[in-house]
């Protein structure tokens, strides 16, 4: 929102309105949601402007709380040879899940920017899922070939057959894998491990 709001006014579409679309549309699901950064909106000195009633709007309409109330930004401003500090608090961190969340700031040598520490609590599924999944970390080409070489070269189909099979069962075992939510099995990682194991 850096410098959005400057120039904002009423019927004019400026960035700022488009982020709190954004961050809108993000809070319409029943998540933990935390949103921190330079929201560049001074939560005391911007109230009554148009970006500062967008702000207070989003917070109360998605029941989130703001974390960080001190100063957070220091800049000196050198005016008429007389030199002042300005400090502003427009990083924020706002979250729905207060009672488990905590954000600390501390001063930066990098920026005029306090440096902004954030944690919370995330509690998991209860219930398990278990299912059998094939580790293929071991199912190289070398390692195929020098099992291969351990074994008597095959005649017959059959005991080209045993030999692959004993290759695979050997190099590609079968593992246990418990997941919290039967939907982690459905993950782009497990559906190509998945892939794989069917072409057997």
């Amino acid at each position: 929102m850096y410098r959005g709001f400057k120039n904002y006014k009423d019927g004019v579409e400026n960035p700022v309105k488009s982020v709190f679309d954004t961050l809108q549309s993000a809070c319409q699901r029943d998540v933990k949601i935390i949103v921190c950064g330079d929201f560049n909106i001074d939560q005391e000195r911007d109230r009554n402007t148009i970006p500062g009633r967008l702000l207070e709007s989003w917070s109360l309409e998605n029941n989130l709380t703001q974390l960080i109330s001190d100063n957070t930004r220091r800049r000196t401003v050198t005016r008429d040879r007389v030199v002042s500090l300005l400090e502003s608090k427009i990083d924020h961190v706002w979250t729905n899940d207060q009672l488990n969340t905590d954000a600390l700031h501390f001063p930066s040598r990098l920026s005029d920017h306090d440096f902004i520490w954030t944690k919370t609590k995330i509690t998991w599924a209860k219930k398990t899922t278990k299912t059998f999944m094939r580790d293929y970390a071991k199912l190289t080409e070398n390692n195929i070939i020098g099992m291969a070489l351990e074994y008597d070269k095959p005649s017959t189909v059959d005991e080209l057959e045993i030999l692959h099979n004993n290759i695979f069962q050997c190099l590609a075992p079968l593992r246990v894998v418990k997941t919290r939510d039967p939907t982690q099995r459905e993950s782009p990682e497990i559906a190509k491990l998945l892939k794989k194991r069917d072409r057997k």
